[in-house]
């Protein structure tokens, strides 16, 4: 049985620098067609508050972010699963002031509707955290 290691030796004409440049671009092609997707899924608006937004605006209250469900630290990926817009306020709700969670599958639909639903939004109330919908 032959041993297949986990990480590719260089190819021979490259360096460690090169391999490591050509990763890091396919990584970043990878993000950017996840952003389209997500762009496109999501329209101009928050997926929380359905507030108009987009990611190229300049004033910081129409601004959308691209935000993860589960954060990259936390082991998420960046897939369209995991990514949705937000709006700069739920999105500083979110970080910022801790009174917003959110969890589930950003692409999944609702099979009569085709609405999207599959992610759960949590808000801090006094009583601690309760659901408030799923958008």
């Amino acid at each position: 049985m032959a041993f297949t290691p986990s990480y590719n030796p260089v190819p021979r004409g490259t360096t460690r620098a090169e391999d490591k440049a050509a990763r890091e671009r396919a990584a970043e092609r990878q993000w950017l067609a996840v952003c389209k997707a997500v762009d496109t899924r999501d329209g101009p608006r928050c997926r929380v508050c359905r507030r108009r937004c987009s990611t190229t605006a300049i004033a910081m209250t129409d601004r959308a972010e691209r935000h993860h469900i589960v954060s990259r630290a936390q082991g998420g990926a960046d897939t369209s699963n995991n990514v949705l817009l937000l709006c700069a306020r739920c999105h500083a709700a979110r970080h910022t002031h801790c009174m917003l969670q959110l969890a589930g599958d950003a692409e999944q639909r609702d099979p009569n509707t085709r609405k999207l639903n599959g992610v759960q939004v949590w808000r801090r109330t006094e009583d601690g955290w309760a659901i408030d919908k799923w958008v």
